[in-house]
């Protein structure tokens, strides 16, 4: 079966533009205006277009090009919109932020086309780009940049399926990491904002452990040996714990 959408028709565009993000507050409002108006005259047959959608397309293209109000911005936001609908063409899609460290790769965001029609819509054109092998990239920033590339739908499924595994035994490892922890090092108090403590967080597929304190370094717990001891504590109960570059601990569940 073909994973590609159906042809993109006018009706997709106006979907994209009716949910894009305007500086110019006003757009909305003309774009509502300029869509009733092309629904009375389709409804009393003095439309130009055969359907509504490619009237009120028709009309927004002829407003885009006028000197009117957010016309320059109309006009760009329906470019990003094309280039969004030609770039975006499979249902189903998995994201990885290219920062991600390889143990991350397959736990990538399962995301629909028409979720990814709205963001490279968003972003506008300049930062969404088609890739090699129908992948979509999205510029978020200079030093973060998310690949999405196309999946059919049965492993989409799997991969929702296996990311609520995930995240499920994420959080039982967060509860046994807490436990643990809790005999050794003095926890992070959220009733306490001035103190410090050790913080354990279940994220997606693994647990982190880091400090968490408004006035302490960050490197305080590396300082004083409470990182380290962290790590003995959970290694002589079986856990393996990975430094990230930040200094978080990151524990795996086991496989």
């Amino acid at each position: 079966m073909s994973l590609l959408m159906p042809e993109t028709a006018d009706h997709d565009l106006l979907e994209l533009l009716t949910g894009a993000p305007f500086r110019a507050p006003y757009l909305a409002e003309v774009l509502d205006w300029i869509t009733r108006a092309a629904r009375d005259d389709h409804e009393r047959g003095r439309s130009r277009s055969e359907s509504l959608p490619g009237e009120v397309v028709r009309r927004l293209e002829a407003y885009s090009r006028t000197f009117e109000l957010g016309a320059r911005e109309l006009a760009e936001r329906m470019a990003d919109a094309r280039s969004a609908l030609a770039a975006v063409v499979h249902h189903h899609y998995v994201g990885l932020l290219l920062k991600d460290s390889p143990d991350d790769h397959r736990h990538g965001q399962v995301v629909s086309g028409a979720s990814l029609r709205r963001l490279a819509t968003a972003v506008g054109r300049g930062r969404a780009i088609s890739g090699g092998r129908a992948t979509v990239v999205i510029v978020h920033g200079p030093a973060s940049t998310s690949v999405y590339r196309p999946v059919s739908r049965d492993h989409a499924h799997h991969l929702k399926l296996s990311a609520r595994k995930d995240k499920e035994g994420a959080a039982r490892l967060a509860e046994t990491v807490t436990a643990i922890l809790a005999r050794h090092v003095r926890m992070a108090d959220w009733s306490d904002p001035v103190g410090g403590g050790v913080e354990v967080e279940a994220r997606s597929h693994l647990v982190a452990v880091s400090w968490r304190s408004t006035h302490d370094d960050a490197r305080s717990w590396i300082d004083d040996g409470t990182r380290d001891l962290c790590i003995a504590a959970l290694n002589h109960r079986g856990h393996t714990v990975t430094v990230s570059a930040d200094g978080t601990l990151r524990i795996h569940p086991p496989l």
